[in-house]
């Protein structure tokens, strides 16, 4: 995989690396309450950037609760 990939996650990826199906992940893009997105040509990717800000955001939220 090209390193400029490897920067990048599918729908499918991520919703492996939170133990979830891909139809979650699409409703978090949908609702807004997941990682951030790109959209190149036809592909929605989660830029890896995002995917470290999503984990931290979810951090904070098992700490407060």
């Amino acid at each position: 995989m090209p390193a400029a990939e490897e920067q990048y996650m599918t729908t499918d990826e991520v919703a492996a690396r939170y133990r979830t199906v891909p139809s979650v992940v699409r409703y978090w893009r949908h609702s807004g309450t997941g990682p951030g997105w790109v959209k190149l040509g036809k592909r929605v990717l989660y830029p890896m950037d995002e995917i470290k800000a999503f984990d931290r955001k979810l951090r904070e939220q098992a700490k407060s609760a």
